[in-house]
């Protein structure tokens, strides 16, 4: 996800379930400029005390996080440091072009913040760290295309 007005985009955790609750394990993970050390691995590593940050220089900032295959998902959750937060952002989903040199297709979209689903993030207690939790469900998202082989199915 990304194109974010936010100075950075700063995530301790991005969890991805199941209809039946079960957390979907992210393949691989990329972003566009990165603070000091603060990769995106770090968003789907499991660890909430570490994070991915994109570099405040940056304003159009996104991180991507790939799950490989198609995937059913039903819940996304946005873990991020407390005082940290998701305005004025889209939440893409894409599906691999078949077309070799060509951009990935979106086929899902949510716009957060200003214009969008503006809400304040829950807080959640964590091995006794609150984070800002914000949680999106597949229902809340804008599908704008049809789906591809290999693109996303959506659960209610």
């Amino acid at each position: 996800f990304g194109l974010n007005d936010w100075p950075v985009i700063q995530i301790s955790e991005l969890e991805v379930r199941d209809s039946d609750g079960f957390k979907i394990p992210a393949k691989n993970w990329a972003q566009d400029s990165t603070e000091d050390d603060f990769t995106a691995n770090k968003a789907v590593n499991g660890d909430f005390t570490d994070y991915a940050k994109t570099d405040i220089a940056n304003p159009g900032a996104f991180i991507l996080i790939d799950f490989g295959d198609a995937i059913s998902f039903s819940e996304l959750k946005i873990y991020m440091p407390q005082d940290a937060r998701l305005p004025n952002s889209t939440i893409e989903l894409l599906d691999e072009s078949e077309e070799e040199n060509e951009d990935d297709v979106v086929v899902g979209s949510l716009l957060t913040g200003a214009g969008g689903t503006s809400k304040e993030p829950d807080i959640d207690d964590v091995d006794g760290v609150d984070y800002a939790l914000y949680t999106f469900y597949a229902g809340d998202f804008e599908f704008t295309r049809n789906f591809y082989n290999g693109g996303y199915v959506i659960e209610d």
